[in-house]
């Protein structure tokens, strides 16, 4: 396992804005070095529309530096237009992708309102056909390409769901958000068992606490909250996937946060 950061540290983000745009990205990659992790996680949210850096505007990155891109925002199938609209998203991505040598692409599933349930299946189909159109350019271009766990408000009815829909579809992987499907319910057994047989692409890690409102109890700082993440992660130690720091905290917090990660798969010693 590797580690890769998503956010940047809360108290860094005022500074970056403030820089000036040519000095943005070194900032960044500066970061990483002092973090301790080997790939950053991109995202349209964070880079373009929170620091003003454009995603074609980054420079050719640190040689030992591993990028990884996760589409954004909310997105429905319900129309022919929307399915157009993913197809043109999926290839931009692939472009990008190639162009800045990313190596994994992340999907979050398509929005369904509760009032659509009735077309769940619909979409669900739709989705997956897209999904199933797209994995051999994905595949040829050496990228691999992932599904998100979320589970609210999407066409999945609930983990069981998506676990059965990265099964059933061919080469598609799994980015499990762990934080988030423990602060909705799920027990860890449940998860744990559930993950088990998934084609697991990597994790998004960050503590949650139930108990906390639902702004303040996801993306908290490791051992904050109440998840075992150890038994998470060491099963997958071996592996060539990331554990993403989704963590929203000071710089410091992130960084004592990897240490412990890093005990727990064994890459520093207790």
């Amino acid at each position: 396992m590797f580690f890769a950061l998503d956010t940047l540290g809360t108290d860094n983000l005022h500074t970056i804005r403030t820089l000036p745009a040519q000095q943005k990205w070194g900032y960044v990659f500066r970061l990483a070095q002092e973090a301790g992790v080997s790939a950053l996680l991109l995202t349209e949210t964070l880079y373009d529309r929170t620091l003003s850096m454009p995603l074609e505007t980054m420079p050719e990155p640190p040689e030992a530096l591993r990028l990884l891109y996760s589409m954004d925002g909310l997105y429905t199938l319900l129309s022919d237009a929307d399915a157009d609209a993913l197809r043109y998203g999926l290839d931009a991505v692939l472009q990008f992708a190639h162009a800045l040598r990313v190596t994994d692409v992340y999907i979050p599933p398509p929005h369904l309102p509760g009032d659509m349930h009735p077309l769940r299946g619909f979409v669900h189909e739709r989705f997956q056909e897209i999904i199933a159109e797209w994995m051999p350019k994905y595949r040829w271009a050496g990228v691999s390409l992932s599904v998100e766990s979320l589970i609210q408000e999407t066409i999945f009815q609930g983990m069981l769901d998506y676990a059965y829909f990265i099964q059933q579809t061919e080469h598609i992987s799994a980015l499990i958000h762990i934080a988030h499907l423990v602060y909705d319910g799920f027990s860890e057994n449940e998860l744990l068992e559930l993950i088990a047989p998934l084609r697991v692409a990597g994790f998004r890690i960050g503590d949650a606490d139930p108990a906390l409102p639902r702004g303040e109890g996801i993306g908290l700082p490791v051992g904050m909250g109440t998840i075992g993440l150890r038994r998470f992660l060491a099963p997958y130690a071996g592996r060539d996937i990331p554990g993403i720091l989704s963590i929203d905290a000071p710089f410091e917090m992130i960084r004592s946060s990897l240490e412990r990660l890093e005990r727990y798969v064994g890459m520093r010693e207790n």
